[in-house]
């Protein structure tokens, strides 16, 4: 038997929203980079993708995924990235991947977040 749920609505954005919602109060930007021939990511997907949840009041990295074959590389970039404040900069966090994570795919996973990051910047700039 399910629990029931409590809606509330949210009339700016024309629909209703859970109020445990996982994405209430965050934003999902994802980021991409292409990955070296010849690796098993790309073998299978040609690039890397991510998504970041983020707090939007915050900044800091709710939740994380990366589209990569080992669940135990997946599972070390969460808990790197997982909980990460991006108020000042994203380049701390990149060279501990950098550092702790020695992969073919490692610099892909750089530029993917790299490009999230970025995103994030643009839609925080948009909102203000």
């Amino acid at each position: 038997m399910c629990n029931p749920v409590t809606i509330v609505s949210n009339e700016k954005r024309g629909f209703y929203m859970q109020e445990n919602s996982l994405i209430k109060g965050c934003i999902l930007v994802g980021g991409s980079a292409q990955t070296t021939k010849g690796s098993s990511v790309y073998e299978l997907y040609k690039t890397v993708t991510l998504q970041l949840l983020i707090d939007r009041e915050t900044n800091v990295i709710k939740r994380c995924h990366f589209n990569l074959v080992s669940p135990l590389t997946q599972e070390v970039l969460e808990e790197i990235v997982t909980g990460y404040d991006l108020t000042e900069s994203i380049d701390p966090l990149l060279n501990q991947i950098r550092a702790d994570v020695a992969l073919s795919s490692t610099g892909a996973v750089v530029q993917a977040l790299k490009n999230a990051y970025e995103r994030y910047k643009d839609v925080k700039d948009k909102s203000r």
